[in-house]
């Protein structure tokens, strides 16, 4: 019953922000939240983080000439909190409360180990939807004017077997007409590699467009270790058709405020069908540019897969250059990347054809220049030694 009080607080508090809003232009705020996005539907990565923040391991997006549904059968459920007392600084709001405002988020401005908790990069949705709508017995409600809920009724036969949440965007934007939403995604979906490399429950997605059907699929196979660190992790990941090695590592953070945290930061070379480590440009995808469990927008020209918990601006394209976190993580990248190529070596993977995968330092972007320097120097180090 109190979860209930709160929910009608919770829309009364919102109804009094657009009202105030509305003053200072609300639309123009709004307008200006999307338009930050220059990739054309982000929100898809969006609901894919939120999939893997509630430890899903499948989720389903089917695209509708109407709209968008998205499901997933994650462990972790909605939940909401005291309205009045959800900006204390020492308050974690409930996930409706992040979902209908501004800023609001358990996310703070660190390197963590979850992303995507319905903070601003969620208004993304808002590029071809107005009233998005949320199922997540018991909760289910829309969302209208940007953050008032409203409560709804499940649909029957919305959620199929042991799905817990869906999420229904139905193209109802008249600067964006349907036919032209439903374009424009149907593009964007087609565009989609597999996603999965470095999510850390999502295993399968399904896509579902008019006739076609999509399935992306992660298998991992651990690797024994071959390094003296217990905190190093070598691993096979499958992804459908393709197979990355992937190095990870725990490495110790100092966030701005001097408060410590323990990161996960990885290394991944892609192999072709024969085995090799390759660059060649059918997988450019994965190394093009850096990870932050989904790819960004900033580029890294290293021919080589970086992840890490970076702190990114707020559309999620490019790395904050000047955060101490992202040039520790980075530091951290390039330790790791030194580490990888001689566990590459022992396990045979250096070979005269990752000769074609080297960067070219002209071209490698200014952040990761000491990542690249110290790859050539150490594959050169192990041909020598190889005799090459």
């Amino acid at each position: 019953m109190e979860e209930k009080n709160w929910f009608a607080a919770l829309t009364n508090k919102r109804l009094n922000t657009v009202e105030t809003l509305k003053e200072a232009g609300l639309n123009t705020f709004i307008n200006h939240i999307i338009g930050t996005y220059h990739e054309p539907a982000h929100f898809i990565y969006e609901l894919l983080q939120n999939a893997d923040d509630a430890k899903a391991s499948k989720a389903r997006l089917e695209l509708k000439k109407d709209g968008i549904l998205f499901t997933h059968n994650g462990k972790i459920n909605f939940t909401i909190t005291n309205p009045e007392y959800e900006r204390e600084q020492d308050a974690a709001p409930g996930h409706i409360n992040a979902i209908t405002a501004f800023s609001l988020s358990g996310k703070r401005d660190k390197p963590v180990s979850s992303i995507g908790k319905f903070g601003i990069g969620f208004k993304s949705i808002f590029q071809y939807t107005n009233t998005p709508h949320i199922y997540n017995p018991p909760y289910c409600f829309k969302i209208e004017q940007f953050i008032v809920p409203h409560e709804i009724k499940l649909q029957d036969g919305l959620l199929w077997d042991k799905e817990t949440t869906a999420f229904w965007l139905p193209f109802d934007k008249r600067e964006k007409p349907l036919p032209q939403a439903y374009t424009e995604i149907s593009a964007r979906l087609k565009e989609i590699k597999n996603p999965l490399l470095f999510l850390k429950n999502l295993d399968t997605l399904d896509i579902i467009n008019s006739i076609i059907f999509t399935r992306f699929i992660k298998e991992i196979e651990e690797i024994e270790p071959i390094v003296p660190s217990p905190y190093i992790k070598i691993s096979k990941v499958k992804l459908n058709n393709d197979t990355i090695i992937k190095f990870s590592q725990k490495v110790k953070i100092i966030d701005q405020s001097a408060k410590t945290c323990f990161q996960s930061v990885n290394v991944g070379f892609v192999l072709n069908e024969a085995g090799h480590i390759t660059a060649d440009e059918e997988y450019k995808h994965y190394f093009k540019h850096a990870w932050c469990y989904l790819p960004t927008m900033h580029e890294t020209r290293l021919n080589y897969i970086l992840n890490a918990p970076f702190l990114l601006s707020p559309n999620r394209e490019t790395i904050k250059e000047s955060r101490t976190e992202n040039k520790q993580l980075i530091a951290a990248l390039n330790q790791l990347a030194s580490i990888a190529i001689d566990c590459l070596d022992q396990l045979g993977y250096i070979t005269e054809s990752i000769n074609n995968t080297l960067p070219v330092l002209k071209n490698v972007t200014a952040d990761f220049m000491p990542i690249a320097k110290t790859i050539i120097t150490k594959i050169k180090a192990v041909k020598e030694r190889q005799g090459m």
